[in-house]
């Protein structure tokens, strides 16, 4: 028995989208709006975010889509910020933090599509989104927590990826973080 397809409608967007990134403090009451994030974490990781967003931004063209899969976006920063930019966005992660109500909150506030995946090794949750859903699949700051074959993983994202889409992948790196 095959699983039922998914349709993720266009959403529209408001006009109102930011033409740059908010410094930190204005991130940060974004997110407390709608209740507790994980902000020690995000003081140290914010200027990354920012920047795979600028890196992304200056080598992307108006045809590049704006359907948008952020695979492991646990509290929703990266999520967030793409969505501040007038992307459609989908968040990926285990429905443990889905069910959290901050998590709820902030994805409803910014029409961030919660989407659960108990396994990333077997996602079979994904089957039901139709081919080609995403122009742009973030796996920030997941990479490095894979401890399983990813081929089907790999497989699924491939499906999921529309033509031309992107895919942008970063981690962490320890000694940068700690200036070394």
């Amino acid at each position: 028995m095959g699983a039922q397809e998914i349709t993720l409608p266009a959403r529209p967007r408001p006009q109102n989208k930011i033409s740059t990134m908010p410094p930190l403090s204005e991130f940060l009451g974004v997110l407390r709006s709608s209740g507790h994030t994980a902000e020690d974490y995000l003081a140290v990781h914010y200027p990354r975010f920012v920047g795979t967003f600028e890196e992304f931004r200056s080598t992307s063209t108006p045809a590049s889509g704006r359907r948008v899969l952020d695979v492991g976006a646990h509290w929703l920063h990266q999520s967030v910020l793409f969505a501040m930019q007038g992307f459609d966005v989908a968040a990926l992660d285990l429905p443990s933090t889905f069910a959290l109500a901050d998590v709820k909150a902030l994805a409803e506030a910014h029409r961030i599509r919660l989407l659960e995946c108990a396994d990333l090794e077997k996602p079979t949750q994904l089957d039901a989104l139709p081919d080609g859903s995403f122009d742009v699949i973030l796996f920030t700051e997941i990479i490095e927590h894979i401890t399983f074959n990813p081929v089907g993983m790999w497989r699924q994202f491939h499906r999921l990826a529309a033509p031309g889409a992107r895919i942008i992948v970063t981690t962490p790196n320890f000694y940068a973080l700690r200036e070394c």
